[in-house]
Order: C-alpha cells, then structure tokens, then sequence
C-alpha cells in the first residue's frame, strides 16, 4: 500500500494518475520517447494506490483516475532553457521544454499532481452545470457521478493494474450529461470485476454484483469466457429496463473438482463491454449415504409390519437414493423403495 493518510480522509477525493503520452517533442525539435515506462491507456507507475483489503480504512484507493503522464502545461514564467531555478529539473528541463518563452513557457510534465487539477478542473464544470439546472453538488454526489460516468477499458478492467484505477477514468462530458439528464453514450457499470470462491464442486455459488446499463439501447447479454468447459452462468440476459436501477446478479456453477477461472462478459449495443473474472478452486464432492442404524432385530407375529426408525441421510447426491431389498428366502417385502435426493439431504426416518 502506497497511499497517503491525507488520501484516506472522508471528506477527499483521492486522484490517481494514468497515461495519455509517451513522447516528448522539446522546443528544439527534438522527441525523446518513454513508452519504456509508460504505456499509453495504463495507469502510470508512479500513481499510488490501495485495495480495499490493504487500507486502514477498507475502502479502495485511489476514488478516480485522471490524465497525468504526459501533459503539457505552464512553468514559471522565468523558467527558461537559459534560466533554469528549479534544480529537480536538472539536465532533463531543456528535454521537457515544449515552449522556450521568456514570458510562457510551457512544459511536458507527470504526477499525480497533474492529475488532481484535471479532475479538480472536470468538477469545476460539473458544479458550473449543476448550477444551471439549480442543483448543489456534495463531495458524495460528485463521488457518485465519478462512479456512475467513468470510462471503462481494457485496462481498467482487465489489465494487470485494474485495481489502481479506482472507479476508472474520470469523464468530463459524460459527467455534464449526468447531471443535464442529457443523453450520454450507452455504457454498463460492475460493482466488481474479479469474483473468487472456494468449496465443493457442483454447487451453485451465487455472489451480490451490482450492474447497471445506462442509456441502453438493447438488453446487456451475459456471456460465459470458459475454455474448461467446466463452468455454467445465470442469468445469460439483463434487460435494459432491470440494468437502469441496477440488478444484483450473478450465480456459476463449477462442474468439475480442482482450481480453474473464466470470466463473463458484459455486452450491449454501442456500450464498452465489461469483464468480470471468476477464479477458485472446488473440491471433488463424494455422494455418501449414512444410516443411523445398520443391523435391525425384530420378534412377532406372521404378516404383521414392523417399522422402526432409521434415520437414512445422502450427501451431494445427484440422483435419489434406491432401497433394494436382498431376501433369498423370499419373505419379506420393503418399503419405500426410493428415497428422494431432497428429501436425504435432510434425512428420512
């Protein structure tokens, strides 16, 4: 865990950064590349973040991720190829220095603080929307709105620093459209994109994920990624009325025993699809049957019934349990002949 106490506060919208550019073209026409450590799309390496498992709090790190690596933007005005005050520059200024002025120069520069004035500059014109439609935004509402608006990727859902992104990529125009009512691109939101469990195979494992489908033109289809072929999902169809208030969904079935993984995905029409990924291990699950008794004495009349209570239980059955009667002397006759798979698991005297 690398975030800050000040990030942790309540009242703090803590801001991650990711890339947007890789290379730099200096005032002198020169280009200087870093895609050796930063790739376009992903979260920069600097940017510090928390799952919710590691923070103090519980809750995960950063909320929202913004444009950090690399941007142009104004330096100090007496920040010059041939005035160089700021020593943490060093010999890479004159490389970074995009606009060689005396009065506005302007430079390639990363950090996170880079990314806080972005999205501190989206809310800006959040709240200057919100004003038009006379509504007051709390820090919970544009909390919510960085949720419910966030761009959604390959790399912030899939990618191996999915977890650094927070609720993902802050969307300046979706987010004015949210608070307009106007019409925003069709898109689907998951709660959670990684899903884990452990126990017995065959059984149905059903896990709470809240997904909801804004401005959907079709029903969001869910379909199963499963190369073992071992897995099987429900529901296979949200419809688009259900996904608007959110729907909490999503039940598998691992059918045979040891660790494995596949993943489900979201899809609608023109929306960015969404993947969930479901990793886990099921242990092999034996049908037993178990009886109370397994030697029974009786002394009486011809003909008469006996009955006697033999509590009889059958653990992960898939079918029902048959009771055969083994009489070489053709005397006797048993009853019942079939106990039912469901009424074994609870146990039948």
């Amino acid at each position: 865990m690398t975030v800050s106490d000040e990030a942790m506060n309540p009242n703090v919208i803590s801001v991650g950064a990711y890339v947007t550019s890789n290379r730099t073209t200096n005032y002198a026409g020169t280009t200087t590349d870093h895609s050796y450590e930063y790739t376009i799309g992903d979260i920069a390496p600097f940017s510090s973040y928390a799952t919710a498992s590691e923070s103090v709090t519980g809750l995960q790190y950063p909320w929202i991720s913004a444009p950090g690596a690399r941007l142009i933007a104004g330096v100090n005005h007496y920040h010059t190829a041939s005035t160089d005050d700021y020593s943490y520059y060093g010999s890479y200024f004159n490389k970074d220095l995009v606009v060689n002025s005396a009065s506005n120069p302007y430079a390639a520069m990363e950090g996170t603080s880079m990314a806080t004035p972005v999205a501190a500059g989206i809310v800006a014109l959040w709240l200057q929307a919100a004003k038009e439609v006379d509504k007051q935004l709390t820090n919970d509402d544009v909390k919510e709105i960085m949720k419910e608006t966030a761009i959604q990727d390959s790399y912030t859902t899939t990618g191996p620093n999915a977890s650094h992104f927070g609720q993902g990529k802050i969307n300046a125009l979706a987010g004015v459209q949210y608070i307009l009512g106007a019409n925003a691109s069709p898109n689907i939101k998951a709660a959670t994109t990684e899903l884990t469990f452990a126990g017995d195979q065959k059984q149905i494992y059903r896990q709470a994920v809240n997904v909801k489908g804004f401005n959907l033109l079709e029903d969001i289809s869910v379909t199963l990624n499963d190369e073992s072929g071992i897995y099987s999902v429900s529901p296979t169809t949200i419809s688009a009325a259900d996904a608007k208030n959110g729907v909490d969904f999503i039940t598998w079935t691992p059918i045979d025993a040891g660790t494995s993984s596949a993943s489900i995905v979201l899809s609608s029409t023109d929306a960015e699809p969404v993947t969930i990924n479901i990793t886990g291990t099921a242990e092999e699950v034996i049908p037993t049957i178990v009886a109370s008794s397994e030697s029974l004495t009786f002394a009486g009349d011809q003909k008469q019934i006996y009955r006697q209570a033999v509590n009889v239980k059958g653990f992960n059955f898939l079918e029902d349990i048959s009771v055969t009667l083994n009489d070489e002397s053709g005397i006797y006759s048993v009853s019942p002949t079939t106990i039912s798979a469901a009424d074994a698991k609870n146990g039948v005297d």
